[in-house]
C-alpha cells in the first residue's frame, strides 16, 4: 500500500472513528523516545549528522544545544538550518505526540511575544536535499511562552498519523524572523531530559517516569568553612540494596546555570560515601546525582546543598 493511499485511508477512518486522541492498540508510538546526540551535533549538521533520539535515558553531564533559523526549509528533512533528530522506527502512528523539551532565548522579542517554532515529522525521509512533502506525517506551530536565556521546559503536541518503514525525522524551525534568532533547543542530559511520546508522557514533571527513585543523599560536615580548606560532603542513597550497594554517586556544582560532574565515587555497602571538596570559592550550590544503574531505579538528584565560605 502507498504512502498516499494509506494517508486517505487513515483519514477516513478518522472522520468516522473519531479524533486522533482515540486512536489506541498499533496507532500510538512505541513508547518514549529521548534527544541525545554528540557535543558537536550544530555543527554536524551540515556534514555527518549527529543528532538523535532512542529509548535509552541519556546521562550527558553537559547538555547538547542546536540552533534553527527562520530561513530552514521545514519540507526538506535534514537540512543545516534546522534543528533536527533522526532515530529506528517502524510501525504505523496514528495519535497525537507530547514533546517535552527545553528551550532559551536571548532574543528580546521572543521574550515578549513567545516564539513560535514550526515542527515537521518525516517518515523515512530521503535526505537527498530536496523537498519530501510526501514523506511528512506530522506538521504544527506550537507557541513556547517567554522563553528566558536559560532554558526552560515546555511541553507541545503534534498530531501524526501515516507508517515508518525504517526511520523517522523530527525537525524544528522559528516561523518569524523578528524572533528566530537567538533561541537553542537543549538535550541530552538529566538537567535537560527533552523527550517525546504518546499523549500523557511528559507529566508529572520529569517525563512521567513510574521507576522508584533511589533518593539520593547529600550533606557537608561544614556549609560555613574557611575559604581555601578542604571540606567533606557525605553522600549516599536511602534505598540502599543489591541493586544500589557498589553504584556510582556523582558530585555535582550548579556553575552558570548548569550542573557540573565534580568527583564520582563508588558506594559501600552501606551506600555511602565521602567526597572532598577544596572551597575556593565565596559561595557555591553542590548535589548528588545517582545515574541510572539498576532496572528497578531511575536516576535520582539529591537535595541542593548551598556552602558559604568565609575569610
Amino acid at each position: 500500500m502507498t504512502r498516499r493511499l494509506l494517508l486517505a485511508t487513515l483519514s477516513l477512518f478518522l472522520l468516522v472513528g473519531g479524533a486522533i486522541t482515540a486512536a489506541a492498540g498499533p496507532g500510538e508510538l512505541n513508547g518514549r523516545f529521548f534527544f541525545t546526540g554528540e557535543p558537536n551535533d550544530q555543527t554536524n549538521k551540515s556534514s555527518d549528522p549527529t543528532a538523535r533520539f532512542g529509548k535509552e535515558e541519556p546521562q550527558g553531564e553537559v547538555p547538547i544545544t542546536q540552533t534553527s533559523s527562520q530561513t530552514c526549509p521545514t519540507d526538506v528533512p535534514g537540512h543545516a538550518q534546522c534543528a533536527f533528530w533522526t532515530g529506528d522506527y517502524s510501525g504505523l502512528i496514528v495519535d497525537n505526540l507530547e514533546f517535552c523539551w527545553y528551550w532559551s532565548s536571548t532574543n528580546p522579542e521572543a521574550s515578549g511575544l513567545g516564539l513560535d517554532i514550526e515542527v515537521t515529522i518525516f517518515a523515512d525521509p530521503a535526505m537527498s536535499g530536496e523537498a519530501e512533502p510526501e514523506n511528512i506525517i506530522g506538521h504544527a506551530t506550537v507557541n513556547l511562552p517567554a522563553p528566558t536565556p536559560q532554558p526552560q521546559r515546555y511541553v507541545s503536541t503534534i498530531a501524526v498519523q501515516g507508517n515508518v518503514e525504517k526511520k523517522m525525522l523530527i525537525q524544528v524551525a522559528p516561523v518569524y524572523s523578528d524572533t528566530g534568532p537567538g533561541n537553542s533547543v537543549y538535550y541530552g542530559a538529566p538537567d535537560a531530559l527533552s523527550a517525546f511520546g504518546p499523549s500523557g508522557s511528559c507529566s508529572p514533571e520529569g517525563g512521567g517516569e513510574t521507576l522508584a527513585s533511589p533518593k539520593a543523599t547529600l550533606g557537608f560536615k561544614d556549609a560555613t568553612p574557611k575559604r581555601g580548606t578542604i571540606v567533606k560532603a557525605k553522600a549516599g542513597v536511602k534505598n540502599c540494596n543489591k541493586e544500589t550497594r557498589g553504584t556510582k554517586i556523582k558530585l555535582q556544582r550548579r556553575i552558570s546555570g548548569f550542573w557540573r560532574t565534580l568527583d564520582t565515587n563508588k558506594l559501600d555497602g552501606d551506600c555511602r560515601t565521602i567526597f572532598k571538596v577544596r572551597a575556593k570559592f565565596k559561595k557555591a550550590v553542590f548535589s548528588s546525582v545517582w545515574p541510572k544503574q539498576s532496572p528497578k531505579y531511575k536516576a535520582g538528584r539529591s537535595k541542593r546543598q548551598t556552602v558559604t565560605t568565609h575569610r
